[in-house]
């Protein structure tokens, strides 16, 4: 029972930061192909840091976020191309192998929680150095995004 708690704090927190990731993206309207990851997440930093007010100390900490994030991705880089080069031999045969794909699903799984707990440590230590305001002000943000978004 413990772990299926813990599992879904992560969750929680891991959502949270892929919403404000995302809400960073739809605010700043960083949707061309030519960005890089960095340079999305550099756009995202600096609407979140102008429309929250953000002082140097919480700058710092959500750096430290997109420093992780850039972190784990070049790590499992050269995986994701293998992955990639895979899905397309895939797409190629005549069908799909449904055992591959929950497979790959599996191994993403795995990576993502291994990876989640100074990833979430990182978020949940930005959300606490946010003022009530400053909470108030990013979930009218995630708000916007969702509806602009027509989310559910």
């Amino acid at each position: 029972m413990k772990n299926r708690i813990r599992t879904s704090n992560h969750f929680k927190l891991l959502a949270f930061l892929g919403l404000v990731c995302a809400g960073g993206v739809g605010i700043t309207g960083c949707h061309e192909r030519s960005h890089s990851l960095a340079d999305r997440i550099d756009a995202i930093m600096v609407k979140i840091s102008s429309r929250l007010n953000l002082n140097d100390s919480q700058k710092m900490k959500l750096d430290a976020i997109k420093e992780e994030i850039l972190k784990i991705r070049s790590q499992h880089a050269d995986r994701r191309n293998e992955r990639f080069n895979e899905l397309l031999v895939q797409v190629r045969s005549d069908q799909m192998d449904a055992k591959w794909m929950k497979q790959q699903v599996e191994t993403f799984t795995e990576t993502v929680l291994l990876n989640s707990d100074r990833f979430i440590e990182l978020i949940a230590d930005f959300q606490k150095s946010l003022q009530p305001e400053q909470k108030e002000a990013l979930a009218a943000l995630l708000q916007k995004h969702k509806e602009k978004m027509k989310a559910d």
